[in-house]
């Protein structure tokens, strides 16, 4: 699964990963980023990408688990 998107300044592309894995899904996400923002943002917090990856994770799973 994947989306693209456009803002002022940044273009991000998204991946998800979903494998069967036993009795649950394995989830694999990557994303990547371009543009001044995005560069501008590094320098400010260079784990901010990986910080909003795990954050998304952390969402999905507890919604996921609520079933």
């Amino acid at each position: 699964m994947c989306w693209t998107g456009n803002s002022v300044g940044m273009r991000a592309v998204h991946i998800w990963t979903l494998e069967p894995q036993g009795e649950g899904v394995r989830v694999a996400t990557e994303e990547s980023l371009s543009g001044w923002l995005a560069q501008t943002m590094k320098i400010f917090d260079r784990n901010f990408l990986e910080k909003s990856l795990e954050g998304s994770l952390q969402v999905l799973k507890a919604r996921t688990e609520r079933r």
